[in-house]
């Protein structure tokens, strides 16, 4: 897949890619299948890149239960979860059930504990099911900035929802997100059928930047959002595939940037 942009003068100082999995939904909780890329947290860029395949098997397409995809990068910190969650904190990838962690925290019900709130710090991307968007006849992305959760006020939705014209096959997506901004673009079967930023489509809402938190330090989730019970259950398949996340800085060319990971 190509990027959006080819990233010339960009150098990565980290760089964590799988080739991932499909699993079938079960139809009842826990069915929130999550995926992570976890990067070393001692190197940090000014941009992080993110691609991926997605599987959804006709769940967008429906009302079967699909709720969101959310798609977290640039502020995200994984250690604290995946060591609750009993994996080691230095491995790159995994995969778990979301209610597993959520169960785990140690607050009342509906408010995030620590480790899940460390999960959930970034910006991008979520795609929601045609039924859950204002036109019902087709799925919709909205920008989300995730760190908002851990701010009174809470409005973590940004901008309006995007159309995502897409059949039930698996489609591409690529995010790109700065300081001040938020880039999607999603193709399926060599199509373009998004490709916007936060900036542009707002005008420059100030919700599309940074919070404080945030942390250019190449981490990624993609978290399947499911209903328990499933609607209209058949066994329907989700995944993430051939998925990298990078964390860029422009390239200094009086220092070689040791310790970078060239792209």
């Amino acid at each position: 897949m190509a990027p959006i942009s080819q990233n010339l003068g960009w150098v990565a100082v980290s760089d964590v890619s799988i080739s991932g999995s499909t699993v079938v939904v079960p139809q009842h909780d826990p069915n929130n299948a999550s995926w992570v890329l976890n990067a070393p947290n001692h190197f940090e860029g000014e941009k992080t890149a993110l691609s991926a395949t997605i599987v959804h098997d006709g769940f967008l397409l429906g009302d079967f239960g699909w709720g969101h995809l959310a798609i977290v990068t640039r502020g995200t910190n994984l250690e604290p979860s995946l060591q609750l969650l009993g994996f080691n904190s230095w491995i790159k990838t995994a995969f778990f059930w979301g209610e597993t962690l959520s169960q785990l925290g140690t607050l009342p019900k509906g408010q995030p504990g620590p480790e899940l709130s460390a999960l959930t710090r970034g910006r991008g991307p979520t795609i929601w099911a045609k039924g859950s968007c204002t036109n019902k006849l087709q799925p919709c992305i909205i920008f989300e900035n995730y760190s908002r959760h851990h701010f009174p006020e809470k409005d973590v939705l940004v901008g309006p929802q995007i159309p995502l014209p897409i059949h039930s096959g698996p489609f591409q997506v690529w995010v790109e997100v700065y300081d001040h901004d938020m880039r999607v673009r999603v193709s399926q079967g060599g199509a373009i059928k998004v490709d916007t930023s936060c900036w542009a489509l707002t005008g420059g809402d100030h919700r599309c930047g940074k919070q404080v938190g945030d942390g250019p330090v190449g981490d990624a989730l993609f978290g399947f959002i499911m209903q328990g019970p499933l609607k209209n259950f058949a066994s329907r398949r989700v995944g993430v595939q051939n998925a990298r996340v990078q964390a860029l800085r422009m390239k200094d060319w009086d220092n070689d940037c040791p310790g970078c990971i060239e792209p």
